[in-house]
């Protein structure tokens, strides 16, 4: 499931850019990256956007040239991470 949403967001960040990010991104990583990386994804939440979101939570610098696999995935592996914890806050403050 890692490497097909890798391979999502590498094919359509590179081919696809402006196409919006509807059924491969969860509302909740999507405000995630909205929250962590606003500059990047103050405008429309395109594929574009979305990749390079992810790539700078892997600790890509876009001077370096496009992101790669190995940036990709700690920036999503990371997301995932963001968005667990979201997830449980979330149901926690729902409990209260």
């Amino acid at each position: 499931m890692v490497a097909w949403n890798l391979l999502v967001i590498r094919y359509l960040g590179r081919n696809h850019e402006d196409v919006e990010a509807s059924g491969w991104i969860t509302p909740a990583q999507l405000a995630i990256l909205r929250m962590k990386r606003p500059k990047i994804m103050k405008r429309k939440a395109t594929a574009g956007r979305i990749m390079a979101a992810v790539a700078s939570l892997g600790g890509h610098i876009k001077n370096n040239g496009p992101a790669g696999w190995q940036v990709l995935g700690r920036g999503w592996a990371h997301l995932l991470e963001l968005e667990q914890g979201f997830l449980i806050a979330k149901q926690m403050m729902e409990e209260m």
